[in-house]
């Protein structure tokens, strides 16, 4: 081993050359053979704890020295790709070796880590990015790799290092997209589950930058190379998606693209199916984090869907917390997505089975809305019926199981047990509920619809106002005001498929004043197996809000009639009156 005293010269020369290398040149590092070889002496001595702390002394003692030595620039000097590439060096056998951080480790960082910011705020869009598979590139993996491994350590050490380290962490994320083209692929890999981690720091702007240097991974992996993606990465890209959905929006589209790529690619691999429905599950998370439906349709659109309908497919009960209970969940997810237009379109490419959540016949996609809306009533029930127990003391509370609902039909217990303790809760509310039922609800004893269920039925019904608001004005602006009687505008919403086994508490329409002579009404007929008017009331109640959205404010020319649902001496909006025809 060479002498300690020797080693620590050597790196108080080289250091002193780094620091004082002047914007002309007038400094000079040493030649590569002789820098390499410094550099393995430099490994070698920190396998020793106390040879390294008596280095760390040296280099403390140096900068001691210098009574300006936070303020020297040395920005100049970071424009040697070989300066920044020995700063790296020096930083990884720094952080790589077992020594306590102590203050003189910390100083020690410090004195290095600030040129590394200078140099990595240069590294944006915009710049030139070092060369690809660079010598500074290769060594800044490893760097970035120790922080994350010891970021609380350093968090606590380098007092506002959190606000400090984004910007590097975004430098090297921007800098990972030119050396993805290295031949390495382990460079994928790294970019990939370093970039991640880094956004933990949870920094709005700091997640774009990490998440753009991800997507560049995920779009340059090779085939060859699919396994090489852990499922630990997988957990957490798919953690990012659940906690911090926002962050995607600008990436949503190419990372669905290629998260799709890698699932096919994983589920042809031998061992890869666990990996490849870990894929499917973080897209269908992507889905159901986007309001729009968008993404939804991204994904129903991609040809990873028959692997995700297939996986689902399989006999065998998946268990509750598996992977393949979490693609099925994320299915279900997606069928929320079916009241927009692109994504029942989308979802009308594949041949479901019958028995699945969805299933589609031939025909425009307008036609198609009554057996999405068939089908996904069926869902909403197998998962309203394994819902989370009322009872707060329930010792399953947090856990989907299967449950029954309570006489009201408003909230579901697991067993009689949950129930009855839950009763002094519950009894006022519970009783509340029968007598308005009572009052003005009629029971059809078959099988209930849930909240859920009524919640999609208003955004189905807001799907159909919203198609035929426009004629629905244009009717009103047309015969207003030339008949005596209440002008008639019928909506037809036809909801045929939807089958008549549902128990619904309903309230029937009774309206206590009849229209005037000066009311428009709007009739709307709902077309229901076996001429099920409380059906089409329930179904109508819930849709009247919806018309009323769409119809507020609008005054029509020449007509007199405000449509906004208030009464007015002239004329009056009756949003919706049952007719029940059978």
């Amino acid at each position: 081993m060479p002498k300690t005293r020797d080693l620590t010269l050597e790196l108080r020369d080289l250091i002193e050359r780094v620091i004082r290398l002047s914007p002309t040149g007038s400094g000079a590092l040493p030649p590569t053979s002789a820098k390499s070889k410094l550099v393995a002496q430099i490994e070698t001595i920190v396998k020793n704890p106390s040879l390294f702390t008596e280095l760390l002394a040296v280099y403390t003692d140096y900068t001691q020295e210098q009574d300006t030595c936070r303020e020297i620039d040395i920005s100049p000097a970071l424009r040697s790709l070989e300066t920044l590439g020995t700063l790296c060096i020096l930083a990884i056998t720094a952080l790589r070796s077992e020594v306590k951080l102590t203050g003189r480790v910390c100083e020690l960082l410090r004195r290095i880590w600030h040129p590394l910011v200078e140099w990595l705020d240069i590294l944006h869009p915009g710049h030139e990015l070092v060369p690809v598979g660079s010598h500074v590139m290769r060594s800044l993996i490893p760097l970035y790799s120790f922080i994350f491994q010891q970021k609380a350590s350093l968090v606590a050490a380098l007092e506002d290092a959190p606000y400090q380290l984004v910007p590097q962490f975004a430098g090297l994320c921007e800098m990972v997209k030119g050396a993805l083209m290295d031949s390495n692929a382990q460079l994928d890999v790294l970019a990939v589950e370093y970039g991640l981690r880094a956004v933990n720091f949870n920094v709005p702007r700091f997640c774009r930058l990490a998440l753009g240097g991800v997507n560049c991974a995920l779009d340059h992996w090779r085939v060859s190379h699919a396994q090489d993606l852990a499922m630990h990465q997988l957990e957490l890209l798919y953690d990012l998606v659940v906690r911090q959905p926002g962050v995607f929006r600008m990436h949503s589209r190419s990372f669905v693209r290629n998260l799709s790529r890698i699932a096919r690619a994983l589920d042809a691999l031998p061992d890869g199916r666990d990996p490849a429905i870990g894929a499917c599950v973080i897209l269908l998370g992507m889905a159901m984090g986007d309001e729009s439906g968008e993404v939804a349709a991204w994904v129903v659109r991609e040809p990873v869907m028959p692997l995700m309908l297939e996986i689902d497919g399989e006999e065998d009960e998946p268990e509750v917390g598996s992977l393949r209970w979490a693609l099925s969940d994320g299915l279900s997810g997606i069928a929320r997505k079916t009241v927009f237009y692109s994504v029942v379109r989308a979802l009308c490419r594949h041949q479901l089975r019958p028995e699945h959540w969805l299933r589609f016949g031939k025909g425009p996609t307008r036609e198609v809305i009554g057996e999405v809306m068939y089908r996904r009533v069926n869902l909403f029930r197998k998962e309203y019926r394994k819902t989370d127990c009322a009872n707060a003391q329930c010792p399953r509370k947090g856990t989907p199981v299967h449950s029954r609902h309570c006489a009201c039909f408003y909230i579901r217990y697991c067993s009689r047990t949950c129930q009855r303790t839950d009763w002094a809760q519950h009894r006022h509310d519970c009783l509340s509920y029968l007598r308005w039922e009572a009052d003005g609800l009629e029971d059809i004893r078959a099988a209930g619809f849930s909240r859920k269920e009524l919640n999609f039925i208003s955004n189905l019904s807001r799907y159909y106002v919203d198609q035929h608001v426009v004629r629905i004005l244009e009717d009103i602006d047309r015969i207003a005001g030339h008949s005596q009687t209440p002008p008639l505008i019928l909506l037809t919403v036809d909801l045929v498929s939807m089958p008549p086994t549902h128990m619904v508490k309903l309230r029937k329409p009774s309206p206590i004043f009849g229209p005037s002579a000066g009311d428009i009404i709007v009739y709307v007929s709902v077309m229901t197996p076996n001429g099920n008017g409380p059906l089409r009331a329930a179904i109508l109640d819930y849709s009247r809000e919806e018309l009323d959205s769409f119809a507020e404010g609008r005054v029509e020319e020449d007509s007199g009639v405000v449509v906004d649902g208030r009464r007015d001496p002239a004329s009056e909006v009756v949003p919706l009156i049952i007719e029940d025809v059978d």
